[in-house]
Order: structure tokens, then sequence, then C-alpha cells
């Protein structure tokens, strides 16, 4: 057992040198490599993402629409947005506008609209949750 043990330790050194001394180089080419800087490539913008919580959902009905729809929820959690880095590094809450449109919406229960998101130019939602609202239906007999 004991010559066992010694040859496993001791035996073919140069071989385990050898492995060591390769197993050293990659991990130095892995981590060299996930060190890098991204290459910045002539003409082509550096994009940034933002996220954005809880912003107000607007409701958008016709004018001859007064009835009183609302949705379950008035605020998305999340919306995440994508531009070049110049334009989301001065882009604030207010310039992002979430809206449901009720336009022309048939009363039934357990009616889903999606939620639409409204950015400046240069700027693309990659990311809104929840991505529908429940309509609520008003009381029959309040106004």
């Amino acid at each position: 057992m004991r010559q066992f043990i010694r040859t496993l330790i001791f035996g073919d050194w140069l071989l385990k040198i050898f492995s060591l001394t390769l197993a050293t180089l990659t991990w130095l080419a892995v981590s060299f490599s996930q060190r890098q800087k991204p290459v910045d490539v002539h003409g082509m913008p550096d994009f940034k993402e933002l996220r954005f919580v809880d912003l107000p959902i607007n409701i958008v009905s016709g004018s001859a629409d007064v009835r009183e729809l609302r949705v379950k929820k008035n605020e998305v959690d999340i919306v995440t947005v994508r531009g070049e880095k110049t334009i989301i590094e001065t882009l604030q809450r207010k310039h992002i506008r979430i809206q449901v449109d009720l336009t022309g919406v048939t009363i039934t229960n357990g009616l889903r609209k999606r939620i639409d998101v409204i950015t400046p130019a240069g700027v693309t939602c990659i990311r809104v949750e929840p991505q529908e609202v429940e309509i609520i239906l008003p009381e029959p007999g309040s106004k």
C-alpha cells in the first residue's frame, strides 16, 4: 500500500509538472479574456439598459366613451429600456409613459388589455412587467 501511494504522489513527476503548467496557462487565458473591455467599433453606439420601477399607468379612452372603466393595478412593476449611453444617462421617469388604451372596449368580465410603453426617440422598451392589466367594470347603477 505504501508503495502504491508513493508511486501515486512521486511517480511521473515530469508529467505532473507539465499538467500543472498547462492547467495554469488555461486558467490565465480564460481569466484575461473575461477581464478585457469590450471593443469599440467605429460608428456603433455604446448601448446601455436602465430599469424603472412603479411607473403609473395612464388610461386612454375616447371622448365619447364616458364609462368609468378602471384598471386593477395603477402602476407597472418594472420597465426596462435600452438605448445609446448618452441618451440613457439623461433619461428620467417622466420621459417614460405607460398607457392602456380603452378606446372602444366592449364591456365584459375578465377583460385584459396590453400595456403600451411610450419612450423617447432612440430608446426602446425591452421588458415590462406585467405585460397586461385587468380592466375593472363600473358597479351597476353607479356613476
